[in-house]
């Protein structure tokens, strides 16, 4: 019975351990969400406060994707971002300003308002919503 037990926590300790990376326990980055086998991390040096005017800020950060078969860095990409935080408005800048809904009523619109919420947190460390 004992070395049942031995092999299923064996067995329980390897399967866990394929999907960590080295930024799950790096006090550099923060996780913010996984999609469809990738992890995003914010690397919170990268964060940068551009504009501090209560209640518009606007903040800019870079963000690691890591695949969750691998643990490699699959891409990165730089958001900035403006807050309202009167009416929680949050936009994008792709070019030009695009709000990311509050409804989340796309994918985008999710995985944007986490990646702004997350910079915001890091920045000032309370939460945007």
């Amino acid at each position: 019975m004992k070395k049942i037990i031995a092999f299923l926590f064996c067995s329980l300790l390897i399967a866990t351990t394929c999907f960590a990376n080295s930024y799950d326990n790096n006090p550099n980055y923060r996780y913010v969400y996984a999609t469809k086998g990738i992890k995003a991390y914010l690397d919170l040096k990268s964060v940068n406060v551009h504009k501090y005017e209560p209640p518009i800020y606007e903040i800019a950060g870079k963000f690691v994707y890591v695949s969750d078969y691998d643990g490699n860095v699959s891409r990165t990409n730089s958001i900035i971002a403006k807050y309202n935080y009167s009416t929680k408005d949050i936009w994008i800048w792709n070019g030009y300003w695009e709000i990311a809904d509050k409804r989340e009523k796309t994918s985008i619109d999710i995985y944007n308002r986490s990646s702004a919420k997350a910079m915001f947190r890091a920045a000032y460390n309370m939460d945007f919503e």
